[in-house]
């Protein structure tokens, strides 16, 4: 029975996906896998880093957008009504 048990626990790992990549992986990578790792980790570190950053420009760029709509929004409106004043005082004097 030991028999047995044992090829159906290697037949097992043997369909698990996670021992075949970390067995590909060994022999891709080798002893550098560590290496590897971390200079991925940095990587990956440094890309969110650089989202978060981007995220934050982001915003202060739609604030100062939002700033200019503002103020374009005001002085049309003032323009606007000195039209009006302009127009109401030469046709109805």
């Amino acid at each position: 029975m030991a028999k047995n048990d044992n090829p159906t626990n290697t037949n097992t790992n043997a369909n698990d996906p996670t021992s075949k990549i970390d067995a590909i992986k060994q022999l891709i990578f080798g002893e550098n896998i560590q290496e590897y790792n971390h200079e991925f980790e940095a990587v990956k570190k440094d890309i969110l880093n650089k989202k978060k950053e981007l995220e934050q420009l982001m915003d202060e760029v739609k604030a100062e957008l939002l700033q200019n709509i503002d103020n374009l929004s005001t002085d049309i409106n003032i323009r606007i009504t000195e039209l009006e004043n302009m127009f109401t005082s030469f046709y109805f004097q």
